[in-house]
This record gives structure tokens, sequence and C-alpha cells, in this order.
């Protein structure tokens, strides 16, 4: 078996001792670079299978790098490790094809073995491919056709960093390579198993639950374990070409030869992948075979797009109320009052704050304080519109941006919040003595401020106004809301 050479750049000596050390003892050939310019001349002068790379490096980073790598050696598997502050250039790359995978800092060194080992291995069987598409001239067009197919479907999925338009993409590419009626991916993300169709078919009822069982059945041999039924979801569509079913011969209307496919990255089981047909009762080996090895792919973009929307939740939300944060909050009121100034729009904020809140968190300790934080960030949500930005301001204090609204609706949306509030049955468990619960009342007080108020209008000045109102509807007794209003407030 050929020995495979890896090239490791990074400006940190330590680590690059550390990875020649690891990798070394498996038997791989190993080189070292302190930076991207010296790592281009590595690859000049030895064959380089593989090129794990830090990206923040002082003269190149590690995606310029790749690039040019990608350019010069585009056989060259490109690894990219990466802190969370990268993730954009990161996954911009991925979008470009420039990276295979990157791997957030600081890495598992069990999981990099696994990486690197499975990134040869599907290098390896790309160039094998390459190597028998060169040599067996009566398969020629077959052949060319199938690896055309892999290598569209795997450049497509790479680009994609979302379930739905990975999964899209996946039933676009099939469909003009492998003969099905129906297709359906089932994927199981934090606990909930959620079940993708598409068909050129109107289906029945029957025939729905038909396939939805099968494919919730075919999960569950593969996942060894029971879903739960009110943790499935199931979402069908429908192509443009649309045949009723109903008016099919009755022996055409359920599928009959089928394939079942494990979705698999990295050891970690993804979901499957089904397709089916009406007419044909077996699908032969090198359909199969094709499908099982575009599953690959499949898995890999679902992996990557599981990572990224980890990463993206993590960049925006609060980690206690999972409503979003404070930085997200004021990225996107800028980005809500430039759309407003654009359009001679109507902008309305709300900042709210617990009362007594201090109070909570002595009496009842700190968890019960967080509890209370989590409810009230539940009622805002409901109580605010879907194009509404809900977000945790800081500590006791809560935001939400109201495009489109002037100061009238903005009211009415705060006082359904702060209903909602007084009238939610908290439930405090007691610090001392046994655990028993006790009801109490939380309420809160907002203030509004509305883009009316300002000739220009600029963040700082709407949340200003804000707090400025919120002010006042402490010092008028809490529990209320105040609107701005420059009569009352003056100009300071």
């Amino acid at each position: 078996m050929k020995k495979h050479n890896l090239l490791f750049v990074d400006d940190d000596p330590q680590t690059l001792k550390m990875l020649k050390q690891l990798f070394s003892e498996q038997g791989y050939g190993v080189f070292m670079a302190n930076s991207g310019p010296e790592a281009l001349g590595k690859m000049a002068e030895a064959e380089v299978d593989l090129v794990l790379s830090d990206n923040r490096m002082p003269e190149m980073t590690g995606v310029e790098l790749f690039e040019k790598i990608k350019k010069q050696y585009p056989d060259a598997v490109r690894i990219l490790y990466t802190a969370y502050a990268d993730m954009e250039s990161a996954a911009a790359a991925i979008n470009r094809g420039d990276v295979y995978k990157y791997v957030p800092k600081p890495f598992d060194i069990d999981q990099l073995r696994v990486i690197v080992r499975r990134a040869l291995e599907h290098r390896d069987s790309v160039l094998e491919n390459r190597r028998l598409l060169r040599g067996l001239e009566k398969k020629v067009q077959e052949r060319t056709q199938e690896l055309a197919f892999l290598y569209e479907i795997g450049k497509s999925l790479s680009r994609n960093l979302d379930f739905r338009d990975i999964i899209q993409t996946t039933f676009d590419e099939l469909k003009g390579t492998i003969d099905f009626d129906i297709g359906g991916i089932a994927v199981k993300d934090n606990g909930k198993l959620t079940i993708f169709v598409r068909t050129d078919f109107n289906l029945s009822r029957a025939n729905q639950n038909h396939i939805r069982d099968h494919l919730v059945k075919s999960f569950n041999n593969f996942e060894k374990e029971i879903v739960a039924e009110e943790d499935i979801e199931f979402r069908i569509t429908s192509t443009d070409v649309r045949v009723d079913l109903a008016r099919l011969p009755v022996e055409l209307r359920k599928p009959k030869g089928f394939i079942n496919i494990p979705l698999i990255a990295e050891k970690e089981f993804m979901g499957i992948i089904h397709i089916s047909s009406l007419s044909r009762r077996k699908y032969p080996a090198d359909e199969v075979r094709l499908l099982s090895t575009a599953g690959n792919s499949v898995a890999i973009a679902l992996q990557n797009a599981r990572l990224f929307n980890k990463l993206e939740k993590q960049a925006t939300r609060d980690g206690l109320t999972g409503i979003y944060n404070r930085r997200y909050f004021q990225e996107h009121l800028g980005m809500e009052i430039s759309r407003a100034e654009r359009f001679d729009a109507d902008l309305s904020l709300l900042l709210m704050d617990i009362d007594f809140f201090k109070r909570i968190n002595d009496s009842y300790g700190h968890q019960n304080g967080d509890y209370v934080l989590k409810e009230i960030a539940n009622l805002i949500v409901q109580a605010v519109r879907s194009i509404d930005v809900p977000a945790r301001y800081g500590g006791e204090e809560f935001a939400a941006i109201l495009p489109g609204t002037a100061t009238e609706g903005a009211g009415v949306i705060g006082e359904r919040i702060r209903k909602a509030v007084q009238a939610f049955p908290f439930q405090m468990t007691e610090l001392d003595g046994p655990a028993k619960k006790k009801k109490i009342t939380v309420t809160i007080s907002m203030g509004v401020s509305s883009k009316l108020h300002f000739r220009k209008t600029n963040p700082e000045e709407l949340i200003k106004k804000a707090d400025q109102a919120l002010y006042k509807a402490k010092e008028q007794g809490r529990n209320q809301m105040v609107i701005f209003d420059e009569s009352r407030f003056g100009s300071e």
C-alpha cells in the first residue's frame, strides 16, 4: 500500500511538533511548514497527499493558501482547522470548494486521526476511479457518466450548509442518473427525526403513510432504537410533474423495488437515503453502489451543515434562553434602521426589564432566577410576530426590534407581553425544607421608542430613548409600559 505524505502548516512550533509525532507513529510521511509560502515550496519538492493547515498565520491565511493549492495541486486533500472567530471565512471556503473539511479548534486528537484517514480514503477512491476510467475502454461512457454524477453531486453539496438545500440538490442530481419515482431522506437531529420525501405523484394519505412507515422502520433498523411518534416530522414535496397515483393501474400504486442506504460520516449515523420505483422490481448492483457512494457526499454535507448551524447558533443565540443575544440584536438593529430609512418604513424598539429580579434570586436562588428568565423569553417569543427580533439584552433585560411598526402598534405588542408575563404562574422551588413549589407573580417594565422620534435615526439614539422610557416606567411604579414622547422627556 502506498505511503501517504502529509503536510502540516502552522506558525506554532509546538503544534507542528505534536502533529508530527502523532502521525509519524502511524506510518505517514510528514512534512512541516511554518507559513503559507514555505508550504508551497514543500509541495513543489515532494508529492503531498493531504495538507492540514491552521487558518490564522501572519504571511498568508490557511484559506488563501488553499486557494493556491487548489489551483496548483487539485488532488491534494485540504483540511482547515480554525478557531470560532474564523467560522465565516471557513464556511465560505467550503462553499467555494477550496476546503474538503474544517475542524474547530481546539481539535480532538482521536477525531482528527479519523478525519485524516477518511479524507485519504476518499482521495484514494477518487484517484482509483480516475485510473480505472483510463484503463477500461469498454466502459468509458458508462463510467464517465457515473463519475461525472458523483463529482457534480459532491461539488453541488459542498456549497450547501442548509439541510433543505442539501436534500433538494441530492434529488435533483439523482433524478438525471437513477430512475426512481419516490425519493426520501430521513435525518435525525437533536432527538427529532425529519423525513423529507420527493415525488412526481399526488400521493393519497394511505400512500404517504406507507412511505412514511417504511422510512421510519428502515431508520430504526439502522439506528437500533425506536423513534417516538411525537418526535417524527414528515414533509412531502411534489415536483412540477404531477401525476395522480389513483389513476394508475392497481399494480403500480405501491413501490416495488427500492434502495435504502445509511448516511454515515466519520462513524456518525446521520440518517438514511431512500429511492423506490413503482415499476422496477429490483435495482441493479451498479446503481446500488452509485447511490451508496453518493450517500457519502450527502452524509458529509449534512454533517457540515449540522456543525455550521451549531456554531452559527452559538454566535447569535443566548446560551440560557435560546433567543437572540445582544451582539446579534445590535447588528440587526442597525440593518433594520437602514432598511427603514431606505424605504421610509416604520420601526419601533421595546426595552424590557424584570421588576425586582434581584429579590427573586435572593429569595429563591439563581436556578429559579434562570427559570424565570427562560419562561419570560418564551412568553416574549410567543407574543411577538415572526418578523420581529426578540433578544436578551443583558442580565434581566430583554429587547424586541419591531420592523414596520409605529408607536401605536408597538404599544399593543408591548402590552401583550406585559400582560402575558403578569398572568403567568411562575412555579418556584423553595430553597429551605422539602422541595415544594410556590407560585409567584412576576412583572416587567418596558420602554418604547420609534423611528418617528428622530430626523435621522441611529441605533444608539433609538436605544437611549427606549431606555429613558423604561426608566420612567420604573420610576412611576413598575409593571407598566411607557412610550417615549419628546414633549415629556425633552431633547437630551
